[in-house]
């Protein structure tokens, strides 16, 4: 992946389903969770991660950190329930017909994707860049759908990839936080350094001000980059989390975060990112339009923002009143 954009959108490095953050042996899946619901989790999600692909007992028991025993039995219960095809020829396993009806049913339970497509589709059309739907869980952030076209040296994001939310990845969505949510950004993203928490605390006032996020080719950024690229694509998912995060927490956030005192009248624009509220006023999406690799003067830069910001607000609005129109004054509160 090209670009900050991962801040929102998740890096070019093979997603990371949810997994653990150990390097130690096998089974470390998410951490402290090794109840069989976590590895059949972290299975599907491999998967899905990687569409169209299909593995082998050996490469997923591999890649997800798990005994050949355990994930024998695992995929045998999947395979069953119509989670996983798995092909007589060569025994090896894909993604199965019943998720398509699991997500069809998410989708109609949460329908913030469905409401936003048409606004995405749009945008990447007028702006010929493509465009990403993220949303922050827990201390990660996961692509929810892409659509359009990569710039140049862009690579195209799938729904499920996964980028750990430390500093800078997350600006979009921490800035409208309160202050204990600044704060443990800071801490889960290893800054303790007032100064440098001062300066990002200028930026993400800027951002609340400006209405969007501005991200910008530098230094830091491309080193960035070539910690995403270094990333092996075999590399078992704990191994991708714990890269992202060790080299990540590493490199300084703020010289590519545009800022009011940021004192070029031009720079070379990597992505563009807007917040989307949900019907409780929280942060909880964000429009990304990614790889835009160009350089912009101040008024275009802030003619593109207010683009992306204005088609992050029409999400918004048709998700409030989506809420207001299945909104139940009988339901128990």
């Amino acid at each position: 992946m090209t670009g900050p954009a991962a801040e929102a959108a998740g890096p070019s490095a093979p997603p990371a389903p949810a997994a653990s953050s150990k390097a130690g042996g096998a089974e470390d899946i998410a951490g402290s969770h090794t109840n069989s619901a976590a590895r059949a989790i972290a299975i599907v999600e491999f998967l899905a991660s990687r569409p169209g692909q299909t593995f082998t007992l050996s490469d997923i028991a591999r890649r997800c950190g798990l005994r050949k025993s355990t994930a024998y039995t695992i995929l045998g219960t999947l395979h069953e329930a119509g989670w996983l095809t798995r092909s007589p020829a060569d025994l090896r396993y894909g993604l199965g017909p019943t998720l398509i009806t699991i997500g069809k049913m998410a989708e109609e339970a949460r329908p913030e994707v469905t409401l936003a497509r048409p606004v995405m589709q749009a945008l990447a059309v007028e702006l010929q860049r493509e465009c990403v739907l993220s949303t922050a869980m827990g201390d990660e952030i996961v692509v929810l759908e892409t659509t359009g076209v990569t710039g140049v040296r862009g690579r195209a994001r799938q729904p499920g990839q996964r980028v750990p939310m430390v500093a800078p990845f997350g600006t979009v969505f921490v800035a409208w936080h309160d202050s204990p949510g600044r704060k443990e950004w800071y801490r889960r993203s290893a800054l303790a350094e007032p100064e440098r928490i001062q300066e990002l605390e200028h930026i993400l006032e800027a951002t609340v001000r400006r209405g969007y996020v501005v991200t910008i080719k530098s230094d830091p950024h491309d080193r960035m980059n070539q910690v995403m690229n270094a990333v092996p694509d075999e590399a078992t998912i704990q191994d991708v989390r714990r890269l992202l995060r060790e080299q990540l927490s590493n490199l300084p956030p703020v010289e590519y975060l545009v800022s009011d005192e940021t004192p070029e009248h031009r720079y070379m624009v990597e992505t563009l990112q807007a917040p989307i509220f949900d019907a409780d006023h929280a942060p909880r999406y964000a429009l990304t339009v990614n790889d835009i690799d160009r350089e912009l003067d101040r008024d275009t830069v802030a003619r593109l923002g207010a683009r992306v910001r204005a088609a992050a607000d029409q999400v918004t609005a048709a998700i409030s009143a989506h809420a207001r129109q299945t909104w139940n004054p009988d339901a128990p509160r």
